[in-house]
């Protein structure tokens, strides 16, 4: 192989001769999609919980769904309890204590160290029944949502509707 000294000018121009064909641009860019939820990946609201603060960042769309279930098994007992759904009412509302528990953080750098190592005892275990309601659906309002219509799950012919 042998090396050449070759000017500038002429190496630029066979760049140029090289280069693949630009595309013409054609029409307004496509809009960006998800950009405020993207946007707030980052933000955390806060809350006061008894005099203390806590902070929920944008909730997964999973935790949503359980929170969610949770919510409307209590919410399906209604003001009619009996001595029969005592027992899975109060398991609903104790599973809604450690979801809000799981999904906030505590403020403050000793509380979330304390946290972390699991010293921090849940402040919603002594929530009222209204405190859990009004918290779990301010923490609905947290899920993080897509643009995206939900999927469909296609059937086959075979199927019928009902399974």
């Amino acid at each position: 192989m042998r090396a050449t000294i070759t000017p500038r000018e002429e190496m630029v121009q066979n760049w140029q001769d090289s280069a693949p064909p630009v595309a013409p641009v054609s029409g307004p860019p496509p809009r960006a999609l998800n950009l405020n939820h993207v946007m707030d990946l980052g933000n955390t609201v806060f809350f006061i919980f008894r005099g203390r603060a806590f902070g929920i960042p944008p909730l997964a769309w999973r935790e949503g769904e359980k929170i969610l279930d949770v919510w409307l098994e209590a919410q399906s007992f209604g003001g009619a309890l009996e001595r029969e759904n005592l027992r899975a009412y109060y398991g609903c509302i104790k599973r809604l204590q450690k979801l809000t528990w799981k999904n906030c953080r505590p403020s403050g750098p000793i509380r979330r160290f304390l946290r972390l190592l699991h010293l921090h005892p849940n402040p919603f275990r002594r929530a009222t029944e209204g405190e859990l309601a009004e918290l779990a659906v301010f923490m609905l309002g947290r899920r993080m949502r897509g643009t995206d219509p939900a999927p469909t799950l296609a059937r086959t012919p075979d199927q019928s509707p009902g399974t």
